[in-house]
């Protein structure tokens, strides 16, 4: 028979406090809900916002987690992150971008000069990078 050890413990510890942050997650929010007792209208509230939103934040979070085991693998570095390799600044470039193509529901459209100052960042990371590595004179 074999002997349970530490680990054990420690990953069986972690799943009861994931269960208990999801129901407190669950739970939370402008309007404290009781998840165990529904009625129509908290029934309403939880499929349509708090049970989303709450799958959501569990699948990014696995998702980030494992986005980082991966970039340390491929580059074999356990310093590797999203700045380091410029994937953060990418991802300002099309948070910019998509925030710049916003409407809104008066048709109100948010002007363009944030798309332009988005691309103008990124050109200056850019020019910056390779400026101080000598391959731009």
């Amino acid at each position: 028979m074999k002997r349970a050890d530490g680990s054990t413990f420690i990953i069986a510890a972690l799943c009861v406090l994931s269960l208990c942050i999801i129901v407190v997650s669950v739970a939370s929010g402008p309007r404290l809900l009781n998840p165990f007792i529904l009625d129509s209208e908290t029934c309403r509230t939880l499929l349509a916002i708090r049970l989303p939103r709450t799958a959501v934040a569990l699948l990014m979070g696995g998702a980030l987690g494992a986005s980082g085991t991966i970039l340390q693998g491929i580059f074999r570095n356990p310093m590797a992150d999203p700045y380091i390799l410029g994937i953060s600044s990418g991802a300002s470039l099309a948070a910019s971008a998509g925030y710049s193509k916003l409407t809104f529901d008066d048709g109100s459209d948010i002007d363009s000069s944030v798309w332009d100052l988005a691309v103008r960042h990124e050109l200056g990371y850019f020019e910056a990078a390779f400026t101080s590595s000598g391959r731009i004179a």
